[in-house]
């Protein structure tokens, strides 16, 4: 399951984080996720997918917030 968010929902001049969408494929393998980042220190370890694992994902989204719904399906 892969979830995106952004900070969005603006209250009192707050910008506060919110899921803008939920994906999910069951049919992954190993090639489909990118080089995995912040591998050293206390940061947040990460990694990107390549087009084909963002291609999976986007066949399986569950929910998308309305106002990122054309966003996603231009770059998915």
């Amino acid at each position: 399951m892969g979830l995106i968010w952004d900070f969005d929902n603006n209250i009192d001049n707050f910008l506060f984080p919110i899921i803008t969408g939920v994906f999910f494929s069951h049919n992954l393998v190993i090639e489909d996720w990118g080089a995995i980042s912040g591998t050293t220190g206390r940061n947040t370890k990460v990694c990107g997918m390549t087009s084909s694992g963002r291609i999976k994902m986007k066949a399986g989204w569950v929910v998308i917030h309305k106002k990122y719904f054309e966003k996603y399906n231009q770059l998915l």
